[in-house]
């Protein structure tokens, strides 16, 4: 096997490993999904996801279904610059709102536990 063959197979392994430990981390700066949705409780939860703009228009709604320690994600909700209101609700007694601006960037997550917690990434 030549020097080159090597030290690509070498590399390639540590791309690989690489992506493999950010994988698990679950806010990685730069991600494409608009919405990521965590669920980590332990039994299956459905959210009910509602996003609307500025002038109250509605961009995003839909239920989800995650079963426990999984992730669900949505792309192409948020609009490229603005502000929008996000509402995640499990039940009358666990939900959350929040505004925020976002770009182009943005990513939203919101994570289910005890409460709902919401995080923007860029």
């Amino acid at each position: 096997m030549s020097h080159d063959v090597t030290r690509r197979n070498v590399l390639t392994m540590v791309a690989a490993t690489s992506a493999t430990a950010l994988s698990g981390c679950g806010y990685i700066i730069g991600g494409d999904d608009d919405l990521v949705i965590t669920n980590n409780r332990r039994e299956e939860v459905s959210v009910e996801l509602e996003l609307d703009s500025e002038s109250d228009e509605e961009l995003f709604a839909d239920t989800v279904s995650l079963s426990p320690d999984s992730e669900v994600t949505k792309d192409d909700v948020l609009p490229s610059s603005g502000t929008v209101t996000l509402t995640a609700r499990v039940s009358e007694d666990l939900s959350n709102m929040e505004s925020f601006g976002v770009d182009e960037a943005t990513s939203l997550h919101i994570d289910i536990e005890d409460t709902i917690a919401f995080e923007k990434t860029v």
